[in-house]
């Protein structure tokens, strides 16, 4: 082969491996569209490793009652897209812990969550400000129990802690009362509504048309993926497990307390007078004296039924506030201060300043959940 005609050969193997690697290069690089997609996949891989360390179960627990099925279902043939409604979503508190919301629907505008009060027959009669409700059994049985609001509102304050930029506004809820129990003098001033089970299909439908839209589609979405990865969290889980464990424990303690109490008075009932020595007798004499003045001073024999339940709310309310702040339950409110309450029963936070000697702080911090429980003792 010539010298001219291998140059000529050198020169067309270079201008096809130039070609080649044009085409190749051309092939591979990608449109604008490609782009788009690549770049959204890589956000999505992204936002997906911000939750991949969030533990997921299933629930352990005996599941909804019938009528707590019935609500989820009405509320997802409402709206027509399960994947808005919510169970059991552990949302993280300010404190570290997690909060369950029950049952709760996303749409755009706001957030629906529902409460269910089981009481099976009767009347109830409350106030969204009252920290008790009185369940009238009949005219003559009643009992006091937590204000339900309550709970939606805690519901509430916990999702506007986790999600700063929504407002009270952008929440609606709902006590769902049983069918069997009337709903009388409820008074309510918030978006929180107390209604009897059938009447939640028109209900909900009414609010759901008549309420503006406050989400925007990103915003949507992004409560949509957040919401999703709240679901049965097993930290909770295993921290109500170990509760309920100390609370059995708590339980056998008192249980043994008291079989060992029991047996001490039986031992005591037993004993032989004649063998007992002079100090013997005059302390068994004092704790005679001692038990025929306490039955003379006992509130059944004294107190209506009415106001032995007022003071069953009062020694109950006294012990949670005592709970809260970690006080003994007496420093909170004494027994003598509660025989006061009982038998004056104050109307205003003068009258009861004046028969408790509470101070100006004192007065401000537990009045009106004393007067509340006063304006609602059974007549």
């Amino acid at each position: 082969m010539t010298p001219n005609i291998l140059y000529v050969v050198i020169a067309v193997g270079i201008v096809i491996a130039l070609l080649i690697i044009l085409l190749l290069s051309k092939r591979r690089q990608p449109s604008e569209k490609t782009e788009a997609l690549l770049f959204d996949e890589k956000k999505k891989t992204q936002d997906d490793d911000l939750f991949e360390d969030v533990e997921i179960m299933a629930d352990q627990d005996n599941g909804p009652s019938l009528e707590e099925q019935f609500i989820a279902e009405t509320v997802k043939n409402i709206t027509g897209d399960e994947k808005r409604l919510y169970k059991n979503t552990y949302v993280p508190t300010p404190d570290g812990g997690t909060h369950v919301i029950h049952l709760m629907l996303r749409e755009k505008n706001g957030f629906y969550i529902f409460r269910y009060l089981s009481i099976p027959y009767g009347w109830i009669v409350g106030q969204e400000s009252s920290r008790w409700w009185i369940h009238f059994k009949s005219p003559e049985e009643k009992n006091y129990f937590d204000n339900p609001i309550t709970a939606i509102d805690d519901d509430i304050k916990t999702m506007l802690s986790f999600f700063p930029r929504t407002s009270p506004e952008y929440y609606h809820g709902y006590v769902v009362v049983d069918d069997r129990c009337e709903i009388r003098e409820v008074e309510t001033d918030s978006r929180i509504r107390v209604i009897s089970l059938s009447d939640l299909p028109h209900l909900l439908k009414e609010d759901l048309k008549q309420n503006e839209n406050v989400f925007s589609e990103s915003m949507d979405r992004m409560m949509s993926r957040v919401l999703a990865t709240m679901k049965n969290n097993v930290g909770l889980e295993q921290r109500l497990t170990h509760l309920k464990e100390e609370m059995q424990e708590e339980n056998r303690q008192i249980r043994k307390m008291k079989d060992a109490s029991e047996q001490a008075v039986q031992n005591t009932r037993v004993c032989d007078p004649s063998q007992m020595s002079v100090s013997q007798h005059k302390f068994i004499d004092s704790v005679r004296q001692k038990t025929l003045e306490d039955k003379k001073n006992r509130p059944e024999d004294h107190f209506t039924r009415a106001e032995l339940t007022l003071r069953e709310s009062l020694i109950l309310w006294r012990k949670q506030q005592a709970d809260i702040e970690k006080k003994e339950a007496k420093a909170i409110l004494s027994d003598e201060e509660i025989i006061r309450i009982i038998t004056v029963k104050p109307r205003t936070l003068k009258q009861l300043q004046q028969i408790l000697g509470l101070t100006q702080e004192e007065t401000e911090k537990y009045g009106n959940d004393l007067l509340a429980m006063i304006k609602h003792m059974p007549v």
